[in-house]
């Protein structure tokens, strides 16, 4: 079935969760804001590949950044 906008939002939340923590054993503190989490979930999500496309762009556009 298809996410609401809600859960999708919920599970950037997660996976930005564990960016954060993966930095954090690396001495680094990350913060995201509310605009951050609504580009991830807005580019991030198609219906058609479901959340995994979320995971693909954070990591793409966020974590190779760091």
């Amino acid at each position: 079935h298809a996410l609401g906008k809600e859960e999708i939002r919920h599970i950037v939340g997660l996976q930005l969760d564990r960016v954060a923590r993966n930095a954090a054993s690396q001495g680094v503190t990350l913060t995201f804001d509310q605009t951050l989490i609504d580009h991830f979930a807005e580019e991030g999500y198609k219906p058609e590949f479901g959340a995994r496309e979320l995971k693909r762009l954070i990591r793409s556009e966020l974590e190779t950044a760091l």
